[in-house]
C-alpha cells in the first residue's frame, strides 16, 4: 500500500515538474472577451470574417477558433528557454506567429497534446503536416459534416492525418513553438504509454540557436527518463503483480516495458 501511495505521489511530482516546462498541461481559461478582441484583430489582418474563415487543416467553413501555439498562460521562464519575449504570446504583429485558425475540434486537441503539426522529415521543413500523437483521438468528430471536392466526407481526426496545414502566404506561424509542441507532445503521450515503442523522438525543425534549443531538450528527456528509471526500480521491488502472483508474468511485463521506454529516450 505504501509503495502505491509513494508511486502515485512520484507521479504527480513529475507532472508538477513537466508542467513548468509544458504550458499545454494546464491551460488557464481566457476570457471570452479577450479572446474575441484577439479573434477580431486577427481576422482584420487576414482581410476574413466568420463567413469567410475556412479551418487551415480541414479547409472548411466550419466552426473555428484563434487558436494560440502557445498558451496565453505560459509562462514567462519557457518563453525564456524558448528565446522568446513575454509579448510573444498575444502578439499579433509578431512574425513568426503564435495563432492559427483551426477546426475547434483540432484545436482542442491540439492544447490537449494529441495532435501536432511538424515536417514529414527535417529536410523538409516548408510544409508542416498533421501528426497524431493520441491514438484514442483518430475517431473524434471534426467540422459538421463537411464535405471534400470529391464528396467524401472526412469527419474524424484521423482521416485528417498527414494534411498539410495551409497557412496564408501572408502569414507566417512559429516553427519554434510548434516544434517545441511536438515535443511535448512525444514526451506526455509517451509518459502516458500511448505510443508504440518503436516511436521515435521527433527531431527539432525550429529556428532556434541550437545551443538553447538542445537544452531545453536534454532537460525534458532528462526528467522523462528518470521519471521512467523510478517507475522501473519500483516495479522491481514489487513483490505481486496485479493478479496476485508474486514475480507474476504481469510485473515481468511491466518492468520490460519500461525498461524499453528507457532505450528508445
Amino acid at each position: 500500500m505504501l509503495k502505491s501511495i509513494k508511486k502515485k505521489v512520484d507521479r504527480i511530482d513529475w507532472l508538477n515538474r513537466f508542467e513548468g516546462l509544458n504550458p499545454w498541461l494546464n491551460i488557464a481559461e481566457t476570457e471570452r472577451s479577450r479572446t474575441s478582441r484577439l479573434r477580431s484583430k486577427l481576422f482584420a489582418k487576414l482581410g476574413l470574417n466568420d463567413s469567410t474563415v475556412t479551418c487551415w487543416v480541414t479547409g472548411k467553413h466550419v466552426p473555428v477558433k484563434c487558436a494560440h501555439i502557445l498558451p496565453d498562460s505560459s509562462k514567462d521562464k519557457v518563453l525564456r528557454k524558448l528565446g522568446l519575449t513575454a509579448k510573444f504570446r498575444n502578439d499579433l504583429d509578431a512574425v513568426p506567429s503564435n495563432f492559427m485558425i483551426l477546426d475547434v475540434a483540432l484545436e482542442e486537441a491540439f492544447d490537449s497534446l494529441k495532435i501536432s503539426f511538424a515536417p514529414t522529415d527535417i529536410l523538409h521543413t516548408e510544409q508542416l503536416r498533421l501528426k497524431v500523437w493520441d491514438p484514442d483521438c483518430r475517431n473524434d468528430p471534426v467540422g459538421r459534416g463537411s464535405n471534400t471536392d470529391s464528396g467524401q466526407e472526412l469527419t474524424t481526426i484521423g482521416a485528417y492525418e498527414g494534411y498539410v496545414l495551409n497557412v496564408p502566404s501572408a502569414w507566417s506561424v512559429s516553427k519554434r513553438a510548434l516544434s517545441y509542441h511536438t515535443l511535448c507532445c512525444y514526451i506526455y503521450q509517451k509518459y502516458k504509454g500511448k505510443l508504440s515503442l518503436d516511436e521515435n523522438e521527433p527531431a527539432d525543425f525550429s529556428s532556434q540557436e541550437a545551443i538553447g534549443r538542445d537544452e531545453v531538450r536534454r532537460e525534458l528527456a532528462e526528467m522523462f527518463h528518470s521519471c521512467i528509471q523510478a517507475d522501473d526500480r519500483e516495479g522491481e521491488d514489487d513483490s505481486v503483480d496485479e493478479a496476485g502472483d508474486v514475480n507474476g508474468p504481469f510485473r515481468e511485463e511491466r518492468v520490460v516495458r519500461r525498461r524499453k521506454l528507457c532505450a528508445v529516450m
